[in-house]
């Protein structure tokens, strides 16, 4: 998942169901997302967690939040 701008955050945590992080001040603004990277990413990683990578695609793609899975040479 690739969230740039902050339009697509507050559309990705809608996505996620995870409204708290929309609404926390310090994560409104690129910036703050970059800088507190290493509390944001746990956060997000536990949401993410309950469904397979197939079913964030089919959900981020129609909404424009860049995703793709992640490929190793196995």
């Amino acid at each position: 998942v690739a969230v740039g701008t902050d339009r697509q955050w507050l559309v990705f945590c809608d996505a996620i169901e995870r409204p708290d992080l929309a609404a926390a001040p310090r994560w409104l603004a690129v910036r703050g997302r970059i800088v507190g990277r290493a509390e944001l990413v746990p956060e997000i990683t536990r949401s993410m967690a309950a469904r397979s990578m197939r079913n964030w695609i089919a959900l981020f793609e129609p909404l424009g939040i860049p995703c793709s899975p992640i490929n190793d040479y196995r």
